[in-house]
């Protein structure tokens, strides 16, 4: 049985996968968590490269999921954190706003 916590935070992650074209990667070592995310559309790895004290590193998640999906935005979020999804729609005007002004990235 999937934890309320856990289903939730996968059904919120859904919700902005539908309402503002979100693609989520998770990466994450249990095999319950990758099984459960995937029912939910969420995209699983297997934890990347780790510090001696087993935490990963967040550039070497950034480079995987940079050099697997081609994304106009990456951002990274850290599994307790509650976004505002206001910030999909900040994304969505900067990306027309520099889009707009030709500057380059």
């Amino acid at each position: 049985m999937v934890p309320n916590k856990l289903r939730f935070a996968f059904r919120v992650l859904a919700l902005y996968r539908m309402q503002f074209n979100i693609r989520t990667v998770l990466f994450a070592k249990s095999e319950f968590v990758r099984r459960n995310a995937k029912q939910y559309g969420i995209d699983v790895f297997p934890e990347v490269e780790t510090n001696e004290f087993g935490l990963p590193f967040i550039n070497s998640m950034l480079i995987t999921a940079r050099d697997t999906f081609h994304f106009k935005q990456l951002i990274y979020i850290n599994a307790d954190i509650i976004i505002n999804p206001g910030t999909f729609s900040l994304a969505a005007y900067l990306d027309e706003y520099f889009e707009n002004k030709h500057v380059r990235r």
